[in-house]
């Protein structure tokens, strides 16, 4: 399986209620700091999406990408999904040819003195819009965290 293979998936694109969201994996082997997310390309049938525009959500946070390179105190974990919200309407059982690419910088991996590797991974496949993702359950509060209920 390739790092390109991970990225996106035939299942990855859906309704949302802002437009569009892309599910993508990291396409990396180790989970990484957000802040190692260099930047990230969409096209939309051809047409590339202004950065500006898109959206990244990890962990339930939504950060606009200029925001990531100060997260280096929160992961993308390997195994999450994360998704990209792109503000384009689509329907459901529609057909678009998408394109992905995510740079990441390796901070353990160095490719010349003081330089990290920087990882560049791209997928293009056509995908078929499946419907808008039922409402997740509501969490429970983890009392261990100091956000749950006070004991009475």
């Amino acid at each position: 399986m390739s790092l390109a293979s991970v990225l996106l998936r035939e299942d990855a694109l859906r309704e949302h209620e802002d437009g569009l969201a892309l599910s993508v994996r990291l396409p990396w082997y180790r989970s990484l700091p957000l802040s190692c997310v260099e930047e990230i390309e969409v096209a939309l049938d051809g047409e590339p999406i202004p950065a500006e525009n898109l959206r990244l959500v990890v962990g339930g946070r939504e950060r606009r990408l200029d925001e990531l390179q100060a997260r280096h105190d929160e992961e993308w974990f390997v195994r999450d999904p994360a998704s990209i919200l792109v503000p384009r309407p689509v329907r459901a059982g529609e057909a678009h040819d998408v394109r992905v690419a995510i740079r990441c910088r390796i901070p353990y991996i160095s490719t010349a003195p003081d330089t990290p590797l920087r990882q560049v991974t791209e997928r293009a496949l056509e995908l078929t819009v499946q419907p808008a993702a039922p409402p997740s359950s509501p969490t429970i509060p983890d009392p261990l965290d100091g956000a749950g209920s006070s004991p009475e």
